[in-house]
């Protein structure tokens, strides 16, 4: 997407007037099953989601950019740009969940493990202290 297009979209929808556009969490998910159907049509091979997933990797690439780049001008880094990469990253984790039938549970469980797993770290000889 354009930068300054998404900025000007991001303002506004961060504004009061933009709240009234919010998407429901039903009506994202029913976004992202057309669009897994519409590119299985498109572009048939592979499994179900297969060009979603695709996706999802070129959008994980693309927050590694922005990352670095970031990390190369010394912290002086380009917000908006981030936002709309973790942006992309997040419906792409949504894909990832839909296409491989991962419930919101099991993600809430596994982060639950891995969060646990930190903070042990943090407060551990062995870990990051």
């Amino acid at each position: 997407m354009d930068r300054e297009l998404f900025k000007k979209a991001l303002d506004f929808q961060l504004s009061p007037k933009g709240r009234i556009n919010d998407l429901t969490t039903e009506e994202q998910l029913d976004i992202l099953k057309e669009s897994i159907r519409v590119f299985d049509e498109k572009c048939p091979g592979g499994f179900s989601g297969y060009h979603n997933i695709l996706i999802v990797q070129e959008e994980l690439a693309e927050l590694i950019q922005v990352l670095s780049k970031s990390l190369r001008s010394n912290g002086m880094s380009d917000t908006t740009g981030i936002i709309e990469e973790l942006a992309d990253v997040s419906i792409g984790l949504d894909y990832v969940k839909e296409v491989f039938g991962i419930t919101d549970e099991q993600l809430h469980q596994a982060r639950t493990i891995k969060m646990r797993r930190l903070k042990g770290n943090l407060t551990s000889e062995s870990g990051y202290r």
